[in-house]
């Protein structure tokens, strides 16, 4: 097994002749893809859809998909200050786990989740900013969500 072969393995990802001719590969332990450009480099898709890292060698965009992985986000929701619950923040991009209601009824609660998640989704991956907070203003007060690993 060459040294290239056993990186591939560590990472969960079995080796096969002509790997690197594939255009798409998904990463088994987190469900991401990283998939060839035109150009012939690398995209790794992030913990968050919304913005793709590019690389020049497929075993460097795998190890970027394969990083956030290995830790488990929290999401935590406050109400006009006040906590009203916590979750998980998926892959997805959702809060997955959180029995909180945000709001007066079901419909509205789906749609402060909603908006919460399009905002947290929407923050640069920079190291210091991809946690928010973020918040978002409803009929009934104001929720901030803030993101942990």
């Amino acid at each position: 097994m060459t040294d290239r072969e056993r990186e591939f393995a560590s990472l969960g990802i079995e080796h096969a002749a002509g790997i690197d001719a594939a255009s798409v590969v998904i990463v088994p332990t987190t469900g991401r893809e990283v998939r060839k450009t035109p150009s012939g480099t690398w995209e790794a898709q992030p913990w968050c859809d919304n913005y793709w890292q590019e690389f020049g060698d497929l075993l460097d965009a795998l190890r970027f998909a394969t990083k956030p992985g290995a830790k488990k986000i929290t999401v935590t929701i406050d109400r006009d200050g006040v906590w009203a619950g916590s979750g998980r923040w998926t892959e997805d991009c959702e809060i997955v786990d959180c029995a909180a209601v945000l709001g007066a009824d079901q419909d509205e609660s789906d749609d402060t989740y909603e908006l919460l998640c399009d905002a947290l989704s929407g923050l640069p991956q920079s190291e210091e900013h991809w946690r928010g907070p973020v918040s978002v203003d409803r009929p009934d007060g104001l929720y901030t969500a803030t993101l942990a690993d």
